[in-house]
């Protein structure tokens, strides 16, 4: 029972209702768009698809971290933030 009670716990917010999802924000949006700018015919849209999505992606996981109503949407920022750290690093080195 305590270990269920400690599952529930990562997935409620401070009013005790289970929060798993939510609509996308402007940041997911924004991200979203620019991952479909890379299916545009012209040179530069991958250039910015990659840039547009890391930004969006970045500040995304940077308000669940600090604003997210739950841990586990705490826990996805952390993750999200990790794997777009990952990436700028594979390029600068």
């Amino acid at each position: 029972m305590t270990i269920a009670k400690n599952l529930r716990g990562i997935f409620t917010n401070k009013k005790g209702e289970i929060i798993i999802g939510q609509w996308p924000n402007t940041p997911l949006i924004l991200a979203i768009g620019s991952y479909l700018i890379k299916y545009l015919p012209f040179s530069i849209a991958g250039q910015f698809s990659f840039w547009g999505v890391l930004i969006s992606l970045t500040y995304w996981s940077y308000l669940e971290i600090f604003y997210g109503d739950n841990t586990f949407r705490r826990i996805l920022g952390v993750v999200v933030l990790v794997s777009q750290l990952i990436k700028v690093f594979n390029i600068l080195f």
